[in-house]
């Protein structure tokens, strides 16, 4: 049995330059198990978008539950 739980939400934020959403999506399975070329391709296109539409870096805002309680 718990008891004082409480709950937080700690929001932060993520930014990624161009490289970065590029190695990240890159260990992404859907792009991972791409042909060669077509993940080329794609790791490609997508840093065009990230540097033509958002220049060059994107925030990603993110949003951390903490949960906190004492056992009785």
């Amino acid at each position: 049995m718990f008891d004082r739980i409480s709950r937080e939400d700690v929001r932060w934020t993520v930014t990624l330059r161009t490289a970065q959403v590029r190695a990240l999506w890159g260990t992404f399975s859907e792009v991972v198990t791409l042909p060669p070329k077509k993940r080329e391709w794609f790791l490609t296109e997508l840093g065009r978008v990230v540097d033509d539409q958002f220049g060059g870096k994107v925030e990603i805002p993110m949003l951390t539950p903490l949960y906190t309680a004492r056992r009785v």
